[in-house]
């Protein structure tokens, strides 16, 4: 099991009070071997309306396919007024979003 895989797994649903959340706790290498697994916890919170924290402070490396990915949740989640938040961020991740133009996307203050 891949250390995104663990933490994927473990990043259950908890409860907040009269909302689910959905917490996804990101390792410090983030790359395409996650993609499917990350999308579906995603697409599982987009689908129970769960509010979903992401601790990306370990994020030391994040390929672009996952920034794509995030993105593309950020959006879809605004769309349905779905509260997305960063609980912490890395320079790392900041970074990748500002080299790619995703800061704003990804509600993300440029590194």
């Amino acid at each position: 099991m891949s250390d995104l895989e663990q933490d994927a797994s473990n990043a259950g649903i908890s409860d907040n009070g009269s909302k689910k959340m959905t917490i996804v706790n990101c390792e410090p290498t983030v790359d395409i071997t996650v993609v499917d697994e990350l999308f579906g916890h995603l697409k599982k919170a987009l689908l129970e309306k769960h509010v979903v924290e992401i601790e990306g402070a370990q994020i030391e490396r994040i390929d672009g396919a996952v920034m794509q990915l995030f993105a593309a949740f950020f959006r879809e989640a605004k769309e349905q007024e779905i509260q997305v938040a960063w609980k912490s961020t890395s320079d790392s991740l900041c970074k990748a979003a500002q080299l790619l133009g995703l800061t704003e996307v990804l509600e993300l203050t440029a590194a």
